[in-house]
């Protein structure tokens, strides 16, 4: 069957928004033609996070990209790696930020073309639309490669007073790696900017988010963009200030680390497990089953690929921090394991005990 809608055609000149009439009829795509045109339109990014972006402009040898504010919140080096393979340098100063919203514009310079997105009316969207999502997916367990992934699924809920312009919520199972990728109606127009997901912890279920792209039309059109980041994110100042609570332990939380480059957290609670957070998004990437008892320390190597557990159970656990895979348990106390600790070199473990001892562990390199 053959759907008619109506699409409304833009023009970004600078900061300007101008909406074109008339409007002409839109035929409405296939899954396969639209998951094509979001190959042509989607961007992978990395750096300090990783994340996706959608181009959304081109004007002489300039391209711009409309992501998520968190994709690129850490300061770092970053890259744009375009759907040919070309990967080209972020110049993070000229970030343009939307305050309150969680989007950000970037840009990049090339001489190759590149197909721009085609902006829908996310206004015209209601629930149980069909809508898909695409974005670059961090490694999975044993994998070391990002890949692109094109999900389908439907509106099923709108928000009336969003956070942070996730007024959004829908039924595509969007991963870790596609934050600031773009939501695509049936005619493959871009109507919104794929975000966030958050689980509940009582529950188990999960929710999907993402930003309508009127939402961008109306900050973009206005002169409320800065090339501030709305979060100071200098880990140099001495002032300290609550970002945010994460609330995921369903009992007492009895330890926390963050890894040397600032983007993973891992806690340890009476819940008998670990939880791997990503501290730019503030979600759970996985949770680690110790299955015997309380987790009373963590301690996270200096390279961040190593996760160390002391438990009620008398042993320490490595763990490997990408994959949440155990590699070995070690034994030798004969009480609870209250403290682990790792040195600045990797080459050492210390571990404090119930049992009034203290060991001292070779970490073998292999």
């Amino acid at each position: 069957m053959i759907k008619l809608s109506y699409g409304i055609p833009i023009v970004l000149l600078g900061a300007a928004v101008v909406i074109v009439q008339p409007q002409v009829a839109v035929i409405s795509q296939t899954p396969v033609d639209v998951n094509a045109i979001a190959k042509q339109i989607t961007v992978r990014i990395d750096g300090e996070n990783t994340g996706s972006g959608v181009i959304i402009n081109h004007q002489g040898n300039t391209y711009t990209v409309l992501t998520n504010e968190h994709v690129v919140r850490l300061k770092g080096n970053y890259t744009i790696q375009t759907p040919n393979g070309r990967r080209y340098n972020l110049n993070q100063s000229i970030v343009k930020y939307f305050p309150g919203v969680d989007l950000a514009v970037l840009q990049f310079n090339s001489t190759e073309s590149y197909r721009t997105s085609n902006l829908g009316n996310s206004q015209q969207l209601s629930e149980g639309t069909t809508i898909y999502v695409a974005g670059w997916v961090d490694p999975d367990a044993g994998s070391s490669e990002r890949g692109y992934k094109f999900l389908p699924g439907n509106i099923s809920q709108i928000v009336r007073n969003p956070k942070e312009g996730y007024a959004w919520i829908y039924t595509n199972q969007t991963r870790q790696g596609m934050s600031g990728g773009p939501v695509l109606d049936e005619q493959g127009r871009l109507v919104g900017i794929n975000g966030k997901l958050q689980t509940n912890p009582e529950t188990g279920a999960t929710d999907y988010f993402g930003i309508p792209i009127n939402t961008y039309l109306r900050l973009a059109a206005s002169p409320s963009a800065t090339t501030q980041p709305p979060r100071n994110t200098n880990t140099t100042s001495t002032n300290f200030v609550l970002a945010t609570t994460v609330i995921g332990d369903s009992t007492s939380v009895n330890s926390v680390a963050i890894s040397p480059d600032g983007r993973i957290l891992a806690s340890g609670g009476t819940d008998d497990t670990i939880k791997i957070w990503n501290l730019a998004t503030w979600q759970l990437i996985r949770t680690l089953q110790v299955n015997s008892d309380w987790v009373n320390s963590v301690a996270i190597s200096p390279d961040g690929r190593t996760l160390a557990s002391g438990g009620y159970d008398n042993t320490i656990k490595i763990w490997n921090l990408a994959t949440g895979q155990l590699i070995r348990t070690l034994q030798g106390h004969s009480d609870a394991v209250l403290s682990v600790a790792i040195s600045p070199d990797g080459r050492t473990l210390a571990s404090g005990s119930r049992d009034y001892t203290i060991k001292i562990w070779r970490v073998s390199e292999r």
